[in-house]
């Protein structure tokens, strides 16, 4: 889905409001990169641009915002997810009476 339709979207604005808007939003910019249309609608400027218009993502818009946001945290906090899920199935099946794939 291309930025300007999520950015409608989320937002309740149809898709030219949304152009025009970023090309405002990059005629005001004051440097290099803000002065870029791509800076609102798929770069750093996206998040704060967002907001100006208004812009509630999804659930899973928002769950990858995050995890791009934060990948170091996205990618430890997995790794002790499934280390724990390993270790609970190692306990079931370990446990006495538990699967019973050891008994005597």
């Amino acid at each position: 889905m291309p930025p300007s339709e999520r950015f409608a979207r989320g937002s309740g604005t149809d898709e030219v409001t949304i152009a025009r808007l970023a090309i405002e939003a990059a005629a005001d910019g004051t440097g290099p990169h803000e002065t870029h249309l791509g800076h609102y609608l798929v770069g750093d400027g996206r998040h704060a641009f967002g907001k100006r218009i208004g812009y509630r993502p999804r659930l899973g818009d928002a769950l990858r915002g995050g995890m791009k946001r934060r990948p170091e945290a996205t990618y430890f906090g997995l790794l002790a997810l499934f280390a724990c899920l390993a270790v609970a199935v190692a306990v079931t099946l370990a446990w006495p009476g538990g699967v019973g794939l050891w008994r005597s």
